[in-house]
C-alpha cells in the first residue's frame, strides 16, 4: 500500500480551516502546562488560605498580595543576604541569560586581501 493511503491515517486528518473560522478562540497555548499552572497559582491571593496568611505576615506584605509577590520578596531577601544563586536567578529574569562569549584571540594569523575594482561610469543616455 502506498504511503499515506491507509484509511485510518486519512481518518485522522482535520478538514482545512474555513475563512473566518477560529480553532483556538481563547488563544491558550497548552505547550507549557507547568508554567501555566505556576502563573495561575502565583496570581492567587495570599489571604485566601491560612498558610497564605502566615506567609503574608512573615514577609510583611500588604493585604491583597499574591503568591507571586511573596516569591519575589523572598528571592530579593535571599539575594541581599548573599545567596548568589538567588541573585543570578533574579538577574536572568530581569535581563535574560547573558550571551555565551566567544574568544576570538589565538595564535593563528588570518590575512584578508580586499581587491577593489573601479568601473568606468556610463554616461546617462538622453
Amino acid at each position: 500500500m502506498p504511503r499515506g493511503k491507509n484509511s485510518k491515517s486519512l481518518a485522522n486528518l482535520k478538514p482545512p480551516i474555513k475563512p473566518g473560522e477560529v480553532r483556538n478562540p481563547l488563544g491558550i497555548n497548552h505547550k507549557r502546562p507547568f508554567t501555566d499552572r505556576i502563573h495561575a497559582h502565583g496570581e492567587e491571593l495570599l489571604g485566601a488560605s491560612k498558610e497564605g496568611e502566615q506567609i503574608r505576615r512573615a514577609l510583611n506584605l500588604p493585604k491583597g498580595a499574591t503568591f507571586a509577590d511573596a516569591a519575589v520578596k523572598r528571592l530579593m531577601r535571599e539575594a541581599i543576604r548573599g545567596n548568589v544563586r538567588a541573585f543570578d536567578q533574579m538577574a536572568n529574569r530581569i535581563e535574560g541569560k547573558p550571551p555565551q562569549r566567544i574568544d576570538l584571540t589565538g595564535n593563528q594569523t588570518i590575512e584578508t586581501i580586499l581587491r577593489v575594482v573601479f568601473e568606468k561610469r556610463l554616461k546617462p543616455t538622453e
